[in-house]
């Protein structure tokens, strides 16, 4: 499946907000755009390094919640601990 990134960022952008939001929630609000940012730099490195993206939707889902675990824990090394308990729990409630 060829994936041109206006396309995919478009197709999944709802997606990819509810991921961040989810994990950022209101207390983090403050670096949604920064997470989004990450996300769309993250998906841009993908397509451009020719790599297929099979399954779109999963991949954007997925990266945008890694994105956001990481820039939380950049910004607050002192959450890593809880970020974690909350990564377990986003995947075992998608599984």
């Amino acid at each position: 499946m060829t994936l041109d990134f206006e396309s995919l960022v478009r197709d999944h952008a709802r997606l990819m907000a509810s991921a961040i939001r989810r994990v950022c929630g209101r207390r983090h609000e403050a670096l949604i755009p920064d997470v989004e940012q990450e996300v769309h730099l993250a998906l841009w490195k993908r397509l451009g390094s020719g790599k297929t993206i099979d399954h779109p939707r999963s991949y954007v889902y997925k990266v945008a919640l890694t994105t956001a675990l990481a820039v939380l824990r950049r910004h607050q090394p002192e959450e890593a601990v809880e970020d974690e308990r909350l990564m377990h729990e986003i995947d075992t409630r998608d599984a």
